[in-house]
């Protein structure tokens, strides 16, 4: 996507330190939100640190777009170039953790942030992106828990779908292909559990920094289902 110079505008009104060359933007994009109430994915983009929930940050983008206007707003690729959110992965449990294998940012379901944001200009869009998406991850780091409830992707969303699903050979053979590029973290999985499924007595290994039992673990109630049909396949 090439963008106009009502476009380069607007997105440096918005986002004063981001600069564009052709379908590429890059630079130091501004954390400057507070949460809306209700918990309903809205955040009110402010410079008002009176408001609830506030919260400031930096981070220094690269964004690549297509080439194609037909492919509307939404970027190929998003990396954070300073390093600083992959310093926070310790930080954040592996579920709220939306940063892909390839170190490019998970910025949610394509078709559903489309739907709900394409209606906006390219720069609003663009800023409204990536407020909601630092947004999360700084409240996540800070909190240890989601300022709404987010989407699932990587081995937590392999386990979940699994969960409801009849294991047979075609189904593991995608399910590798999938697996393997998490697989330190499905590792890191198998090495917390000390036997093959998850009894009801179990800790949860999906809970991060807390020992619930599988039994009144309702969160990841799906996981552990998921887990218990896979575990037999791709054992220790």
């Amino acid at each position: 996507m090439i963008f106009s110079n009502f476009d380069i505008d607007e997105l440096k009104k918005l986002q004063p330190k981001l600069n564009t060359v052709g379908n590429r933007i890059s630079g130091c994009f501004y954390l400057s939100a507070s949460l809306s109430k209700g918990g309903n994915r809205k955040i009110t983009i402010c410079k008002d640190a009176q408001k609830a929930n506030y919260l400031s940050d930096c981070f220094y983008l690269d964004i690549i777009f297509h080439k194609d206007k037909s492919h509307q707003n939404y970027p190929v690729s998003v990396y954070e170039t300073s390093s600083k959110l992959l310093s926070w992965k310790e930080n954040i449990p592996p579920e709220y953790w939306h940063v892909n294998p390839d170190n490019t940012l998970c910025l949610g379901v394509k078709e559903q942030i489309l739907k709900i944001q394409s209606s906006k200009t390219p720069a609003h869009f663009i800023n409204t992106l990536l407020s909601h998406y630092f947004y999360y991850m700084s409240y996540v780091k800070l909190k240890g828990s989601e300022p709404w409830k987010g989407h699932y992707h990587g081995l937590f969303c392999i386990l979940e779908t699994t969960s409801h699903k009849e294991i047979n050979d075609k189904l593991l053979r995608e399910l590798k292909l999938l697996i393997d590029p998490d697989i330190e973290n499905w590792n890191k999985l198998l090495n917390k559990t000390e036997e093959n499924k998850l009894k009801s007595s179990a800790i949860c290994p999906f809970c991060y920094g807390k020992k619930k039992l599988v039994k009144n673990c309702k969160p990841h109630k799906k996981q552990i289902q998921g887990y218990n049909n896979l575990v037999d396949y791709f054992s220790k």
